[in-house]
């Protein structure tokens, strides 16, 4: 990784950090103010806007990010088409809202799908703006947009109408505000060409990029939602409620380092999308470093589930999690899994992406139809086993476009996979412990989660060096020396007052 591409990652892991406790607060807010069957109303509403995100700018913001050279035509012809479909998007949920709540058997969503559905539109108007920000890695002005929107979204708008008894509203509601905050302050933040142009030359080159990686994110959008959509009409609205908590829950240290790491190597990838080294040297790296944190994490998060369920969100919630427990194995590979999409992006395998993505979803929708006998527990389990095979198909690309063996690579989860292991060896006794003991559970929360974490942090300080890709060795040198760097800083200002 060059040291822009690390500052990079820096400013995103804050801004998704931040991002994180504000969101946890709100939803922990939310829950406790607010049914569990609102939440699975929502998660309905939720299917339609990831689908239609999926189509509505049609790839346009990814592909000004993976072309080598943009001009002002490529921005304007991306703000456009980008526009366009986002509009298309949004007046065709309105006649579609009764049809699509009735296939979920959820009537009552049609309402708030309508209002949901105008974010397309809105969202639309910034999508290229958004885009240059991140072909430009300018992840610090991305960090105060997303932490805001996000606040006064869901923080101010959805607490706010929640605590007057809005019920599903509150939460349709805050994500349409959200909405609304982020675009404009992209367009003040990150403006640029607005004039119509639908150059050929430049249409062209970016549908062809643009359609593929739709196509990809449509089969994706169908691998992830799968389960969803069997819950929802076999089990009703109740179990697709505690089921979206707990595969949300298990989303959290996914979407808080892999996806992170995901979304700042794609224009890293981008400028070196023709140097099989570096990008075989970055991929390893990207994994070793991810299965480091994640694997432990979600470790951590399978041990403490019942916990976490009953003293964080509620009693009400205790059934999420023999779910959210399943769907941790199921994290571990997806988060591998998920590094894969930014290199095949960034080496233009679109439609090869796609293929994979589309076998991944006939996957989850057969398993979680076959599981659906057994509960939400049933439907876990199916989609772990799903998710095992998208694993293996886009880990096999990887390694083909980076001309890399499959030693290296399971080589790469080694470090992540011990760390794990201590973490699992130190908690599950205290748990054991704890749980006999009949302490409070937010009690037993806090400890077993404390013997977890330092057990992982004694073992990744045990690490071997060897067992380090060298990129990631060079990630950890590089904290070493900004950490020092600080410490050294800190006690020169303290010498400085103290004189």
């Amino acid at each position: 990784m060059s040291k822009r591409t690390v500052d990079a990652f820096a400013w995103r892991l804050l801004s998704e950090s931040s991002k994180l406790v504000l969101q946890v607060g709100v939803q922990i807010t939310l829950a406790r103010l607010l049914p569990v069957d609102a939440f699975g109303v929502l998660a309905v509403a939720s299917l339609v806007v990831n689908f239609g995100s999926r189509v509505s700018a049609i790839g346009t913001g990814p592909a000004l990010i993976q072309r080598a050279e943009i001009t002002g035509r490529h921005i304007r012809a991306a703000f456009v088409l980008s526009v366009a479909c986002g509009a298309a998007v949004s007046v065709g949920i309105w006649p579609a809202a009764p049809r699509t709540a009735a296939l979920f058997r959820v009537d009552r969503a049609a309402p708030s799908l309508r209002l949901i559905g105008m974010v397309f539109v809105i969202g639309s108007i910034a999508t290229t703006a958004e885009s240059l920000l991140f072909r430009r890695m300018d992840y610090r002005r991305l960090l105060w947009i997303d932490l805001l929107s996000y606040g006064c979204g869901y923080a101010i708008v959805g607490i706010g109408l929640a605590l007057l008894h809005y019920g599903v509203w509150a939460l349709a509601w805050a994500t349409v505000a959200q909405t609304i905050f982020k675009t404009t302050m992209l367009l003040v933040l990150s403006p640029h060409p607005m004039r119509p142009c639908l150059g050929g030359a430049e249409t062209r080159q970016l549908l062809n990029f643009g359609i593929g990686m739709t196509l990809g994110r449509l089969a994706s959008f169908a691998a992830q939602n799968a389960d969803y959509f069997v819950v929802a009409r076999w089990l009703g609205t109740t179990a697709l409620g505690f089921y979206s908590r707990a595969y949300q829950l298990m989303c959290l240290p996914i979407y808080q380092f892999s996806s992170i790491l995901n979304t700042v190597l794609f224009p890293a990838y981008s400028s070196i999308q023709t140097d099989a080294e570096r990008l075989r040297r970055g991929y390893l790296g990207s994994v070793c470093l991810s299965a480091i944190v994640v694997f432990p994490a979600l470790t951590t998060m399978a041990i403490v589930a019942p916990e976490l369920m009953t003293a964080v969100f509620g009693p009400q919630w205790a059934p999420s999690a023999p779910a959210l427990q399943i769907l941790c194995m199921a994290g571990m590979l997806y988060s591998i899994y998920n590094l894969a999409d930014s290199l095949v992006r960034a080496a233009g395998a679109v439609y090869r992406k796609f293929l994979y993505h589309t076998i991944y979803a006939l996957s989850v929708l057969a398993g979680a139809f076959v599981g659906r006998h057994w509960g939400i527990g049933g439907v876990a389990a199916a989609v772990t086993v799903a998710t095992a095979v998208g694993y293996v198909l886009m880990s096999q690309l990887s390694l083909r476009l980076t001309r890399a063996s499959w030693p290296a690579f399971f080589a790469a989860h080694l470090p992540g996979i011990a760390v794990s292991a201590a973490a699992a060896a130190i908690g599950l006794p205290v748990g054991a412990v704890v749980r006999s003991a009949g302490v409070a559970p937010l009690v037993a929360l806090a400890a077993m989660t404390s013997a977890c974490t330092l057990a992982a942090l004694a073992a990744l300080l045990a690490v071997p060096d060897a067992w380090l890709t060298p990129t990631v060795r060079e990630v950890i040198g590089q904290v070493r020396k900004a950490a020092s760097g600080m410490a050294a800083a800190a006690r020169r200002r303290y010498r400085f007052g103290t004189v």
